[in-house]
């Protein structure tokens, strides 16, 4: 009896060992709530454009941020419904490829009367980032309704349970190369 819970031991050990820890990009387990699926723009649904954005750190206009320090990004989407609420959400990622860094932060606002959303989020960087990487801010807005209390969007399918496709974004920022969306660590 011993024997075989000894081995189912080993079993389920060898299997854990293989889930690892994360790096800074994008090997991060599976289940890593920061990993979410993000779906692109759906045209027959899409909804004012994300121009300006801006990336610095929190308390100057500085390009450059230490890891374990605060950075802010700041834009304005133009072509929403006045009135109506939004749910920004920035992703950073590893400028050119998009690859997510396992980083987000997530605010709802209101749209203007001329249908206009201005962001200003704070967004923390962690101590795992290294001196020398660079780091682009990706905001996506998306219907109110449609972001999740942890600042998740909505599963596609609800009866999904793992590794779900997301409600896609009224909009998204696209430009993975824009040299002021993007900070360098210090």
């Amino acid at each position: 009896m011993t024997k075989g819970i000894s081995a189912c031991v080993i079993a389920v050990s060898t299997l854990c060992v293989g889930v690892g820890t994360a790096n800074a990009v994008q090997d991060r387990p599976w289940w890593d709530p920061t990993q979410v699926i993000e779906s692109p723009v759906n045209p027959n649904r899409a909804e004012g454009a994300v121009e300006g954005v801006s990336f610095t750190a929190s308390d100057s206009a500085a390009k450059e941020v230490s890891p374990s320090d605060w950075a802010r990004v700041t834009f304005t989407g133009t072509g929403f419904t006045p009135g109506l609420y939004y749910t920004v959400r920035v992703t950073l990622r590893e400028p050119g490829t998009g690859r997510d860094w396992g980083v987000y932060t997530w605010l709802t606002y209101r749209a203007t009367a001329e249908g206009k959303i201005h962001s200003n989020l704070r967004v923390f960087i962690p101590s795992r980032a290294v001196p020398g990487e660079k780091v682009i801010a990706v905001p996506t807005v998306y219907n109110a309704e449609d972001v999740r209390r942890d600042g998740r969007p909505e599963k596609a399918d609800p009866s999904c349970v793992l590794q779900c496709e997301r409600v896609a974004p009224l909009a998204a920022y696209t430009n993975l190369t824009d040299p002021g969306a993007t900070i360098t660590i210090r």
